[in-house]
């Protein structure tokens, strides 16, 4: 790709067709590292109508769908990825780019697939090829991006020694500063599952020593703060996320990212459930409602500490509208079910009548 592009000679040429692909990718490049996704979309959409090798057509695909991902697209990023992965069936598995490509496909799957099975699949399958890449591909110009995929996978899994040495190879790959704040935070998120509490929090504050800028800090406060959450720190935890909603706005990629605001959002408002501060976790929770629907993973957790939340002030009928909606969220595990059930079999048919 050619890193340095005249960006409006390239969307000239686009618009008279005479655009070479080369100059097309680093447009797109451009595009994305200017958070201009809505453009960058379109270039693929225009992209696929071009007469491309089943490769090239791949990598488009794959462009698209992370597209999706930063517009927060869920279905239509899957839909892309497995596009991507179709057009690559044929394609010999000894190529760099094959590998490559399939590996981040299965990785990206694995990350925005709604179906909780078929992502566990797809995390083995990314698993599979990024290792190859690792092991078979040693000059790959994106190592440090691979190393960083097959740590996150292998945090996933629960293999968090192995995640720690991919985390390191991680480091010691990344040149730019944003990478190595990256991997400095994964690491300290891996001490802190392995219960290595000081450790974690000293690598977290040298991650925020490196990092310099605001706009590298947001997702360092929110690996901070979901650590002290695990560990029942709740202040701890709600000033964290809180810098880290703040930060947010400052870096171009989680500005458009809705779900890590819902994310923040939801952790929020389950802090000040824990916290017995209702009056602070309804609005939270009900701002999140109106950015997610049924079919998400925390749709069914809220309504069901909303539930309990009007319960609490015998406020039945309303009680009782969140925790039917739990029995209507196809994302619902069995025992938030269960739970709903219980508590509408609980709930009085009718207010109790005063005596005078």
């Amino acid at each position: 790709m050619k890193p340095d592009i005249d960006i409006y000679a390239v969307e000239e040429d686009l618009q008279r067709g005479k655009a070479d692909l080369d100059s097309l990718f680093a447009l797109g490049d451009m595009y994305f590292s200017q958070g201009r996704h809505l453009d960058l979309l379109d270039l693929c959409n225009r992209m696929t109508t071009m007469p491309l090798t089943k490769l090239d057509l791949a990598t488009v695909l794959s462009y698209k769908g992370v597209t999706h991902v930063c517009l927060s697209h869920w279905e239509a990023a899957t839909a892309a990825f497995l596009q991507s992965l179709d057009a690559l069936e044929h394609a010999p598995e000894n190529m760099e780019e094959v590998v490559s490509l399939k590996g981040m496909n299965y990785y990206d799957l694995s990350l925005y697939c709604q179906d909780v099975d078929k992502a566990d699949d797809y995390g083995e399958l990314a698993l599979k090829y990024l290792t190859i890449l690792s092991r078979s591909f040693p000059d790959y110009p994106h190592m440090s991006k691979v190393f960083a995929h097959i740590a996150d996978l292998h945090h996933s899994m629960g293999d968090l020694d192995q995640a720690l040495v991919y985390y390191g190879l991680f480091y010691e790959a990344s040149v730019e500063t944003e990478d190595k704040v990256w991997a400095m935070t994964g690491m300290a998120t891996v001490y802190g599952f392995l219960g290595q509490t000081d450790k974690a929090l000293e690598m977290y504050n040298d991650a925020l020593q490196v990092a310099d800028s605001k706009a590298l800090m947001s997702k360092v406060y929110y690996d901070l703060g979901e650590m002290h959450y695990r560990l029942e720190n709740f202040y701890e935890s709600r000033s964290s996320l809180e810098t880290a909603l703040k930060f947010r706005d400052q870096d171009p990629v989680l500005m458009q990212n809705e779900e890590y605001e819902v994310s923040i959002l939801w952790r929020l408002g389950t802090i000040a459930f824990d916290l017995e501060e209702e009056e602070e976790m309804a609005p939270l929770f009900e701002k999140v409602l109106g950015m997610i629907n049924s079919t998400h993973s925390y749709y069914a957790d809220i309504n069901l500490r909303m539930g309990h939340y009007y319960l609490g002030l015998c406020r039945y009928a309303t009680a009782s509208g969140y925790y039917n909606e739990v029995l209507l969220t196809p994302a619902a595990s069995a025992e938030e079910t269960l739970i709903a059930k219980d508590c509408l079999a609980g709930i009085p048919l009718k207010k109790p009548t005063l005596l005078h």
